[in-house]
């Protein structure tokens, strides 16, 4: 009688695939100044709790860029980063009766999760959040350097917008 055919478990070859990815490094960006350099940024997503299918859709588009780059001999560097400021997280936060902080990194740490599970190739070592310190004091510093050179200014201005 012939032996039965081993199942296949989806779940165990990604994770045997996401393993090999993480402890190899495989989409950390190595400086190669004799490779064509290829930048690809998505957009960070807002840490609004989970991924949804526009997050599916629109990372894995910059995701099969990066991928065909890549394979097309390029030094692709494709960043994760958070979008983590703004008011919805903290009235979230607030309507949930948590600091908004820890509100904010536990979407980032779960949408993270997620993404990793996707299987997206960022280059996880570059990882940043816009309510990071070390992030925003650099955004601030150029705001003032641009108000000082009166690049940025306050005035009054038509805005053209729709009501609809």
């Amino acid at each position: 009688m012939p032996k039965a055919k081993k199942v296949y478990s989806h779940k165990d070859v990604e994770n045997e695939a996401q393993e090999f990815w993480d402890s190899n490094e495989v989409f950390s960006v190595t400086e190669d100044p004799n490779k064509e350099k290829f930048y690809c940024l998505s957009m960070f997503p807002y840490p609004s709790g989970s991924a949804h299918m526009g997050h599916v859709r629109n990372y894995t588009l910059g995701d099969a860029i990066s991928r065909f780059q890549r394979l097309l001999g390029k030094n692709v560097l494709q960043p994760m980063g958070w979008d983590a400021f703004g008011l919805p997280a903290e009235n979230a936060a607030i309507e949930n009766k948590v600091q908004p902080s820890d509100w904010t990194n536990r979407n980032i740490e779960k949408m993270r999760t997620e993404f990793k599970k996707m299987g997206f190739a960022y280059d996880w070592k570059r990882e940043f959040a816009t309510c990071d310190p070390d992030y925003y004091k650099w955004e601030q510093w150029f705001f003032i350097e641009m108000m000082n050179k009166g690049i940025a200014y306050q005035t009054e201005a038509d805005v053209n917008w729709d009501p609809c």
